[in-house]
């Protein structure tokens, strides 16, 4: 596989030592074409495999209920029903509908209401003795390095995505009051403070269970050493057009515009072909018939067609 300083000697060797470009200049070239072609397209090398260990709700028993005081930002119970685990999990008490989050764990007897985002918060209500309360988790951070989720199962569930995103979610159950042995949908839930994409399941499992998925990574910032994880001609072939622009932006020379349309279109038919390639690797066959005759009759080969089809278009 090949690295960044391998693109950059190939750039170079092509492009031939100019002054009017630096190596600093170009590695940023690089990095920024990168990450261009790196997202825009599911790359097989970009899929990575995770799991997600859904926890258990836990709820109050007659001995474990707790006081809630106005203004105050800290619950206790009569009991120890607490755990530090809970910290960071989402917390529903007595007849405030809309759940807080644990903000700190302060000992199995106290815990402190959260928003979410690290700031705790208060108790909007009058001071309420012998409230219920319910500890539960639908929120679960992805890998650090993931960009968008494919797919998510359990042992023997699909988890699917649901259509419209978080607000759909909100409008169908904006108290997370819903619960089941598993969820069957997720949706995406923004990123947590060390800029960790998250997700939100649902209904609310009441049951531990190890969801299994697949995600694509973010494109990573590269270092001299950093396999680039696409083909090497693909981004040598971009890199080369950019760099042939800023050449021509800085001297005004139309001959490296010209090699930039050149390279530009160098780039394209690569990443074309790969692109196809990469469908092949991916996708199950979506047909199979006999393979066309010259002057299109119907032959007595036959052909798998791919989702190839949807890209370049019908045979």
């Amino acid at each position: 596989m090949a690295t960044r300083d391998n693109v950059n000697a190939d750039v170079l060797n092509l492009l031939g030592t100019d002054p009017n470009i630096s190596t600093a200049e170009l590695n940023t070239i690089i990095q920024l074409r990168y990450e261009s072609v790196y997202e825009s397209w599911t790359w097989s090398r970009r899929l990575r495999d995770f799991t997600i260990t859904l926890v258990a709700s836990t709820a109050s028993t007659s001995s474990t209920t707790v006081t809630a005081t106005l203004d105050s930002s800290t619950i206790t119970s009569a009991g120890t029903p607490f755990t530090s685990g809970m910290a960071g999990r989402q917390i529903q008490v007595g007849a405030e509908p809309h759940y807080f989050f644990v903000n700190s764990f302060t000992s199995t007897a106290a815990l402190v209401l959260g928003d979410g985002e690290g700031s705790a918060v208060t108790w909007p209500r009058a001071t309420a003795t012998a409230a219920t309360w319910t500890v539960f988790q639908s929120i679960y951070a992805l890998p650090s390095d993931a960009d968008s989720v494919i797919s998510l199962s359990g042992a023997n569930f699909e988890v699917d995505e649901l259509d419209g995103g978080r607000s759909a979610l909100d409008e169908i159950d904006p108290t997370r009051s819903t619960t089941a042995t598993h969820p069957t949908h997720w949706v995406y839930a923004g990123e947590n403070t060390s800029s960790v994409r998250e997700i939100e399941v649902w209904p609310v499992p009441t049951s531990a269970a190890l969801l299994r998925g697949q995600y694509t990574r973010r494109a990573p910032t590269l270092a001299a050493s950093t396999e680039i994880g696409v083909p090497r001609s693909v981004l040598v072939y971009a890199v080369m057009a950019d760099a042939c622009n800023m050449l021509f932006h800085k001297t005004g020379d139309a001959v490296w515009g010209d090699r930039a349309v050149f390279y530009e279109r160098k780039y394209g038919d690569e990443e074309k072909r790969f692109r196809f390639m990469d469908l092949e690797r991916l996708s199950p066959a979506r047909s199979l018939g006999h393979h066309r005759r010259l002057g299109g009759f119907r032959g007595t080969d036959w052909s798998i067609t791919h989702d190839d089809e949807l890209f370049f278009g019908g045979p």
